[in-house]
């Protein structure tokens, strides 16, 4: 499309400018590394829009973020993938607000066709956290969002992240032989780290979050036990649960756990099936410290 005194532009950039969105230029062909280029729209706030691929990063900078949208186009059609050697993880939340993830694949699972690599990436999948001397991140959405591959640091790590919601979306991991896939802590009592920015050292509640039709699945290809549960609640409260999956094969499906005299719960199952994928139950269904805990099948 061409008017006087402007140069040509292609109809799927003018609709992305049009709609708020970025155009999708030369990313995610799976080529190359996009880290760069996607930082620079992702830090520039608003509506990104990726297309169909498989966009590489060493990790994703979503930090500091206030009403933005990050959206793809589904699960197994826009993938954001690890580079090799990956050690932050490969998106990363920390200290942002009102933002929502959709429509897009976090890392790959063993066996899928659309996998350049299939690499063990030395933290999160995906990091939600407070940052430092502030409680800012909260009212998050991730919706249609798949996490998986294979992550020494959870597939998704929450740290006093609060007041927000996740639909119709799953979490995986296949790290073996420990393959922990989502905690909620409000003390970063596995020291996780942003490498953007400072995260909270002291103590801040990750509560009232909702999960409708949601699955967590930790699973040893290899089969046999796993060494972390599969969902863990660290002085976490006031977390719903609606419908859908938690399987595993650890010490337990769901582990609660405090310290410092912090609460535990309520958290709330309805409609939950709770299973191992190898055949190898967990040891209990919930385990760890005391709590409150309602759950109606």
């Amino acid at each position: 499309m061409r008017g006087p005194g402007f140069a040509a532009i292609g109809v799927g950039t003018l609709l992305a400018l049009v709609l708020g969105a970025s155009p999708a230029l030369a990313l995610c062909t799976g080529s190359g590394d996009d880290t760069v280029a996607l930082n620079a729209l992702v830090q520039a706030g608003g509506r990104v829009t990726l297309p169909p691929g498989k966009c590489l990063v060493s990790s994703l900078n979503a930090t500091n973020l206030v009403g933005a949208v990050i959206q793809g186009q589904g699960p197994g059609r826009t993938y954001l993938l690890p580079i090799p050697g990956a050690t932050a993880a490969v998106v990363d939340l920390t200290g942002s607000s009102f933002v929502t993830l959709r429509d897009l694949q976090i890392g790959i699972g063993p066996g899928e066709p659309a996998a350049p690599q299939y690499p063990t990436v030395t933290s999160a999948g995906l990091l939600t956290a407070q940052r430092a001397g502030d409680a800012s991140c909260n009212r998050l959405v991730l919706d249609n969002v798949q996490v998986t591959g294979s992550y020494t640091g959870w597939a998704w790590y929450n740290l006093g992240c609060a007041s927000s919601e996740v639909r119709s979306s799953a979490f995986w991991n296949f790290h073996e032989p420990a393959a922990g896939v989502v905690t909620f802590t409000s003390k970063n009592i596995w020291g996780m780290t942003s490498a953007y920015r400072a995260i909270q050292t002291g103590i801040e509640y990750a509560a009232d979050w909702a999960f409708f039709g949601t699955e967590m699945h930790a699973d040893r290809l290899a089969g046999g036990a796993i060494a972390y549960p599969t969902f863990v609640c660290h002085a976490c409260s006031a977390v719903k649960f609606y419908g859908r999956t938690i399987a595993g094969s650890g010490p337990a499906y769901v582990w609660t756990q405090t310290s410092d005299g912090m609460a535990v719960g309520p958290l709330y199952f309805y409609g939950v099936t709770f299973y191992s994928d190898n055949g190898t139950p967990a040891a209990t269904t919930f385990g760890g410290t005391s709590a409150t805990i309602y759950s109606v099948p």
